[in-house]
């Protein structure tokens, strides 16, 4: 390093940190703290003696018992009372539902009330605020049994979601702090500007060419195409075009009136269990527990990293974070598909999965994919690297521990691994093969395997890193009981169930598994927007559909139709069929758990667009 390049470095750092910590100073003593008040007393009625002192809850639920395991769940009352920012005002609906009492009112005016005389079920009452503040309270009672509260808001006739702690204060701030909430947010946004955009520019135009020459010799991979200098622009400009879209997305929706973040899964509540809201490290089972089940670890550790920040910093944080993963995946479909067919195919590849409408919107959402998708695809490429170079047992054996970090956040490599491994040996036929193919799986296995006897042992059942996918069968399906030895199925026994109903039906069974297939083909951008994306003016609502079928419907369609004949015309066939073996198992086993639509294809999508871009290259090979 030159004495330029240290000097230069050492005012970026000092700079950033500077600008880090007052920032986090500035929030922390002059921005209001966000939640709302929650007082917990005893008995039914609000008469009863306080349970805990009164605190700021950054939620309206009762998470707050199954955290608390002294706090009775049976004859208590809990009060929610603060102010709702609703932003620019309008009609909205008041979801509520509980076991057994809940009243919501809004500035002092009854809005719902559910109980036993009513109806316990949710319902949407209609309301029509003015732009701003309203005082909320919430009051909820339970009079015996069960226990439960589910309160969310959307805007009329949009998707429900919970009332965020970014809007919700435990006293009515004034205009200056209002001011003042709007400031420390834009302050924000510029703090991550400024760590994440001079790094990805260095690394783009300067760094990259040479980490991956680097990466080349060290593999010494052959028949490798040294990328010329106006490549590598074209490629950086790709790049930099997939981060500048998707934070620019996320700066507009962030700053939209009413936004709230996305999270349906309720991934940020898991996260805060793994860091006791954000106060110290500790490792918990219930932070992957849903109901009676599993769920995958890795995505709640990783946002769990972001919960010691304040609230609206954290989900920024973490948002912002997962727009700088989804671009590595562009750079590496771009380097799956120069390994499947030439240069030129993976400009068309890595485009197509940077401009691509889903990739962009999903900015201010948090589920798996998130980092499950970058995980995959850049496991997808190490392994195209290996099988088209030398292919040492250490290139397969990286290649099967990257399938096994993105099996942690979601499992489906999990059944993708062993077949995979097989198919190789069977389209080589020879020892060296056999040694690749082991090297895959012990790379998968040595990252999987303690995760998944450890949960094993803490649950009582063997658990391959999950078991949510059997949801839909203990939901609705009784007649697996008859199978199940345990509160969940495990593979083996919904194995048998699958078997029982191929056998007892064999052509409906197929009929609706193919059913559920087609579906992952569907295209819906248009109902997506209007559930997910919060559009102000019927202009923006239309500009926003259009784009979303040409860049999201019209491109997912073609790549679904070219990818077939992209196996045909691919120059590396052998890789072609691994990628064709990842879908049709993707494809299979989604259907086979009963799930399906698009949310479920987006982890085929990258191989589409590799296959279908081998056909819009043609034979031309440019370097």
């Amino acid at each position: 390093m030159t004495r330029r390049s240290a000097i230069l470095s050492g005012g970026y750092l000092v700079i950033g940190l500077g600008l880090t910590w007052a920032t986090a100073t500035l929030t922390q003593r002059l921005g209001p703290a966000p939640g709302i008040q929650r007082t917990v007393l005893q008995g039914p009625g609000f008469d009863g003696t306080e349970l805990m002192p009164p605190t700021v809850a950054e939620a309206i639920s009762l998470a707050f018992l199954d955290a608390d395991p002294t706090l009775p769940r049976r004859f208590i009352s809990v009060r929610w009372s603060g102010v709702w920012n609703a932003g620019a005002g309008g009609a909205f609906d008041i979801y509520a539902g509980s076991d057994d009492r809940v009243v919501v009112t809004v500035d002092g005016r009854l809005v719902s009330e559910r109980s036993p005389a009513v109806g316990m079920h949710t319902v949407a009452a209609p309301i029509r605020l003015s732009g701003g503040l309203h005082d909320l309270e919430v009051l909820y009672e339970q009079h015996g049994g069960g226990y439960s509260l589910n309160l969310q808001w959307a805007p009329e006739g949009g998707t429900p979601r919970p009332f965020s702690a970014s809007h919700l204060f435990p006293a009515r701030p004034d205009a200056t702090t209002m001011a003042r909430i709007q400031q420390f947010a834009t302050l924000d946004r510029i703090v991550v500007a400024y760590w994440l955009i001079p790094p990805l520019l260095l690394l783009a135009v300067v760094g990259a060419p040479v980490l991956v020459r680097s990466a080349v010799a060290g593999w010494q991979l052959s028949r490798i195409v040294v990328l010329s200098y106006p490549t590598w622009a074209l490629l950086a400009g790709i790049v930099m075009a997939a981060i500048a879209v998707r934070l620019g997305y996320l700066f507009v929706a962030t700053a939209s009136p009413g936004f709230v973040w996305i999270d349906p899964d309720r991934y940020m509540v898991q996260a805060r269990l793994l860091t006791n809201s954000g106060q110290d490290w500790r490792w918990s089972i219930d932070a992957f527990r849903y109901f009676e089940f599993f769920k995958a670890p890795l995505y709640p550790v990783f946002l769990a990293i972001f919960t010691f920040l304040p609230e609206g910093q954290a989900q920024w944080w973490a948002a912002s974070s997962q727009s700088v993963l989804a671009t590595v995946a562009v750079f590496a479909v771009f380097v799956m598909t120069q390994r499947l067919h030439s240069t030129r195919a993976a400009l068309i590849a890595a485009a197509a999965t940077a401009l691509y409408f889903r990739n962009v919107v999903i900015q201010p959402m948090f589920m798996q994919e998130r980092i499950y998708l970058p995980l995959l695809v850049t496991a997808l490429a190490v392994l195209s690297l290996a099988v088209t170079g030398r292919g040492r047992p250490r290139q397969f054996g990286l290649a099967g521990a990257l399938l096994g970090l993105a099996a942690l956040a979601r499992s489906m490599p999990v059944y993708f691994v062993g077949p995979a491994a097989l198919a190789w040996w069977v389209m080589k036929r020879d020892r060296r093969a056999a040694v690749q193919a082991g090297a895959l799986l012990v790379g998968f296995g040595v990252t999987t395997l303690p995760y998944c006897l450890w949960l094993s042992v803490e649950a009582g059942q063997f658990i391959l890193i999950e078991n949510i996918g059997v949801f839909p069968f203990v939901r609705g399906d009784p007649a697996l009981r008859d199978f199940m030895s345990g509160p969940t199925p495990t593979t083996i026994e919904l194995a048998r169930l699958l078997w029982y109903r191929f056998f007892s039906a064999p052509i409906d069974f197929l009929q609706e598994k193919a059913n559920l297939v087609g579906l992952a083909f569907r295209v819906s951008t248009g109902r997506w927007l209007e559930s997910t994306a919060s559009l102000s003016t019927a202009v923006i609502a239309s500009s926003a559909k259009m784009t979303g079928h040409v860049f999201g419907d019209l491109l997912f369609l073609s790549a679904a139709v070219l990818a077939p004949f992209g196996m045909v015309v691919a120059r590396h066939r052998r890789l072609a069929v691994l990628l064709g073996l990842w879908s049709a198992i993707h494809l299979g086993m989604t259907a086979l758990a009963t799930y399906a639509g698009p949310r479920f294809r987006e982890p085929i999508e990258a191989p589409l667009f590799a296959l279908s871009a081998c056909v819009l290259a043609g034979h031309r090979r440019m370097n």
